[in-house]
C-alpha cells in the first residue's frame, strides 16, 4: 500500500488507537478517520506522511494535547480535529503550515490563548475553536487573515474587546460567531463594512455595551443574534440601527432579547425583511403601544417581547409571555393561517376566547393561562387541531364540549376556572354506581359521554389526599404521551381542573372495554 493517496474509513465503529503505521504511507494524501470511536493520542508518526493535504480525526474519544510535530506537514490544507476529547493549548507552530484553509478544533477541551502565529496564515478560510475553554483576548494577528470566511469562536473565557477594524480587515467574513464568551466594550462601527457577513451572533453574558451600530450594508445578512448583552438605546437618535436593518432584505432571524433597549419600539419595525420568520425584543425596557406596523411581517412565526411593559391591546401575530399586555384578544387573530403557536399567558387580557381560534389550521400549542378571560370555552376550538392547551386560572364558565373529539391532544389543563359539564356528569359526580375499580392513587368509573357519537369511557381520578399523586399523575401523562402502541387503549383527554364543589380535579379518560 506504499501507493496509497487516499484512505477513507469515516462513519464506522471503529475502536483502538490510531495505527503508528500510517506513518509508513509516504504518499497518503487525504486520512480521513472521522466519525468512530478511535482512542488514545493523536500519535506523531502521522506527521511521517509529508505529503499529507487533509488530515481528518474528528468526532472519536482521542485524548491528550495536539502534536506540535503537525507543523512538519507544510502541504496541510485541511485540519479537522473536533469533537474530541483533546486538552492543551493550540500549538503555535501551527501558524507555520501557510496553506492551512480549513482548522476546525471546536468541542474539545483546548485551553490557553489563541496563538499569534495564527495571523500568519494567510490562505486561512475556516477557523473554527468553539466549545472550549479558550481564554484571553481575540488577537489583532488574527485581521491578517483577509481570506476568512468563518471565524467561530463561541463559549469558550474570550475577553476583552472585538478588535475595532474587524469589519474592514476582514471583507470576506461570512459568519461570525463569538457568543458564549466574555467579550466587552462597543461593538465596533467597522463590522457594518463587511458587506459578505450572512450570519452574526454575538450574544455575551450582558458583555457588548453602547449603541447597536448600523449594518444596513450587509445586504446578505440572515442572522443577527445580539442576545443577553447592554446594547442600550436612550434616545430617538440609539434606535437608528433599527432604520438601517430595513436595508437587509434577506434578514430572517432577529434577537435583541436580554438588553437595555428602552422607549417605545418604532414603526419601521415593520418595515424589516419580508422574511423576517422569529424577532426577540423580550427582556429590555420597552413600553407603550405594540405598533401595529408588526402585522406587515408576515412570515413571522415567532415575536417574543416577554419581559417589557407593553400597553394596550395586542394583535394575533404575537407570541407573548408575562408581558403588562391588557385588552381583548381580537377575533381577527383567526385570519393568521400560518399560526402554530399562541403564548399570552400572564397578561391582562379579559373577554371571551376568540372562537375564530378554532379555525386556525395549524394551530397545535394555545396557552392562554393566568389571564381574566370570561365566557365559554368555544365548541370549535375543542374540535381543531391543538395538541397542548392550557386556559388554566381564568374566569372561564359553562360545560365543556365535546370531549370525545379530543383525539390529538396530549396536554390540557382547565384548572381554575368555574367549568361544569361532560367529565363530572359523565359519572354522576363521579357516584358508586358507575365505580368499576381501585388502584394505588385513585379509582376509575365508567359512563356515556354524550357527544355526536356517543361512546363509553373510563375515567380515571386520582385522589389528591394520597401522598404522590401528584408525581403519579405526571408519571402517568407523561408515559401515555410518549408510548405508542396497538394493545393500548386510546386516550380521549387529560384533564387537570376542578370539580362543581371547587375542589382539585386530575383525571385520566380513556375508552371502556370489557375484557372477556
Amino acid at each position: 500500500m506504499s501507493y496509497l493517496a487516499y484512505l477513507n474509513l469515516s462513519t464506522n465503529r471503529f475502536s483502538g488507537q490510531i495505527p503508528p503505521d500510517l506513518g509508513y504511507l509516504r504518499n497518503l494524501k487525504f486520512l480521513d478517520l472521522n466519525y468512530n470511536s478511535l482512542q488514545g493520542s493523536i500519535p506523531d508518526a502521522v506527521t511521517n506522511c509529508s505529503s499529507l493535504r487533509g488530515l481528518y480525526l474528528a468526532g472519536n474519544l482521542l485524548v491528550g494535547e495536539i502534536p506540535k510535530k503537525l507543523a512538519l506537514l507544510s502541504s496541510l490544507l485541511h485540519l479537522w480535529l473536533h469533537s474530541n476529547n483533546l486538552t492543551g493549548a493550540i500549538p503555535p507552530d501551527l501558524g507555520n503550515i501557510t496553506t492551512l484553509r480549513h482548522v476546525i478544533l471546536q468541542s474539545n477541551q483546548l485551553h490557553g490563548s489563541i496563538p499569534e502565529e495564527l495571523g500568519k496564515l494567510s490562505n486561512m478560510s475556516d477557523l473554527l475553536l468553539g466549545v472550549n475553554m479558550l481564554s484571553g483576548r481575540i488577537p489583532e494577528a488574527l485581521l491578517n487573515l483577509s481570506s476568512l470566511q468563518q471565524l467561530a469562536m463561541p463559549v469558550n473565557m474570550l475577553h476583552g474587546p472585538l478588535p475595532s477594524k474587524i469589519g474592514d480587515s476582514l471583507p470576506n467574513l461570512q459568519l461570525l460567531y463569538l457568543g458564549g464568551n466574555m467579550l466587552g466594550g462597543h461593538i465596533p462601527e467597522s463590522l457594518g463594512n463587511a458587506s459578505a457577513l450572512q450570519s452574526i451572533a454575538l450574544e455575551n453574558k450582558y458583555g457588548f455595551t453602547g449603541r447597536i451600530p448600523p449594518l444596513g450594508k450587509l445586504q446578505k445578512l440572515r442572522t443577527l443574534f445580539l442576545h443577553n448583552n447592554n446594547l442600550e438605546t436612550k434616545d430617538s437618535q440609539s434606535w437608528e440601527f433599527l432604520d438601517a436593518l430595513t436595508n437587509c432584505t434577506r434578514l430572517v432571524r432577529l434577537s435583541f432579547y436580554g438588553n437595555l433597549l428602552q422607549g417605545v419600539l418604532p414603526d419601521s419595525v415593520g418595515n424589516l425583511s419580508s422574511n423576517l420568520d422569529y424577532l426577540s425584543l423580550g427582556s429590555n425596557m420597552l413600553y407603550g403601544l405594540v405598533s401595529s406596523s408588526i402585522g406587515n411581517l408576515h412570515k413571522l412565526t415567532t415575536l417574543d417581547l416577554q419581559y417589557n411593559s407593553f400597553t394596550g391591546a395586542i394583535g394575533g401575530w404575537i407570541e407573548s409571555m408575562s408581558n403588562h399586555f391588557s385588552g381583548h384578544i381580537p377575533d381577527s387573530i383567526g385570519n393568521i393561517s400560518k399560526l402554530t403557536e399562541l403564548f399570552l399567558s400572564e397578561n391582562q387580557f379579559y373577554g371571551p376566547i376568540p372562537s375564530s381560534l378554532g379555525k386556525v389550521p395549524q394551530l397545535s400549542n394555545l396557552y392562554l393561562n393566568y389571564n381574566n378571560l370570561q365566557g365559554h370555552i368555544p365548541k370549535n376550538l375543542i374540535a381543531s387541531t391543538v395538541v397542548q392547551c392550557s386556559l388554566s386560572n381564568n374566569n372561564l364558565e359553562g360545560q365543556i364540549h365535546d370531549l370525545g373529539n379530543l383525539q390529538q391532544i396530549n396536554y390540557l389543563d382547565l384548572s381554575s376556572n368555574k367549568l361544569t359539564g361532560d367529565l363530572a356528569q359523565s359519572t354522576d359526580n363521579f357516584s358508586e354506581s358507575n365505580f368499576v375499580g381501585r388502584g394505588s392513587h385513585g379509582s376509575v368509573y365508567k359512563r356515556r359521554l354524550i357527544t355526536p357519537k356517543p361512546v363509553v369511557v373510563a375515567v380515571k381520578v386520582f385522589d389528591l389526599a394520597m401522598e404522590g399523586t401528584d408525581r403519579s399523575f405526571m408519571s402517568e401523562c407523561q408515559a401515555l404521551r410518549n408510548i405508542r402502541h396497538r394493545n393500548l387503549l386510546p386516550i380521549l383527554t387529560v384533564c387537570s381542573t376542578i370539580d362543581n364543589r371547587g375542589n382539585d380535579l386530575k383525571a385520566i379518560t380513556l375508552v371502556y372495554v370489557i375484557i372477556i
